[in-house]
């Protein structure tokens, strides 16, 4: 009986000792200063959307107001962009025109941009977006704290990223501008 616990002993003592645990890979770093003129690849099939989700659309002229905008993976197909900066106001600027109604389509030069000053070289990170996720990307509409007015004054806008390895630009929206 002492042989068969010593046994027992020794065996169970071998297989615990064998057995390692797996340790868990480290958290990989991925928050990277890339260069800024750096070249990314090109995302040519996706099927994505950017859309305006803010639902104020007046704003009083001499603020800095803001808008939210949703980039959605509507593909069955993982949307990976390699390219996207960390500070999310960095991945999107905004084109901004005066309208009338009634005016026609403005041209391309009539439009103006804010774009994000990024830096020499911004932090970037992978973006993942599984199928029907989404990432909402703020921005402030700095053009309007200059405005001054003394009627209401509407503006066409739309936000387009501010990537070179896809290209995504939202629908056309008014917004108003008031005194």
């Amino acid at each position: 009986m002492k042989n068969l616990i010593l046994l027992f002993s020794i065996i169970s003592t071998l297989l615990l000792n064998s057995c390692t645990s797996q340790k868990t890979q480290a958290f990989e770093n991925t928050f990277k200063n890339t260069p800024k003129n750096i070249i990314f690849p090109k995302i040519k099939k996706h099927r994505a959307i950017l859309e305006c989700v803010s639902s104020k659309i007046e704003f009083k002229a001499g603020t800095t107001p803001a808008l939210t905008f949703r980039l959605k993976n509507l593909s069955s197909k993982r949307l990976i962009i390699l390219e996207w900066m960390m500070k999310e106001s960095h991945n999107i600027k905004i084109y901004y025109t005066p309208w009338v109604i009634g005016m026609k389509k403005p041209t391309k030069d009539q439009w103006k941009v804010i774009a994000p000053e990024i830096g020499d070289s911004p932090k970037r990170m992978t973006l993942d977006l599984a199928t029907r996720n989404s990432v909402l990307l703020k921005t402030n509409l700095d053009f309007v704290k200059d405005i001054k007015i003394k009627s209401p004054q509407d503006f066409l806008i739309y936000a387009e990223l501010n990537l070179s390895s896809i290209r995504i630009r939202s629908k056309m929206m008014q917004i108003r501008i008031n005194p």
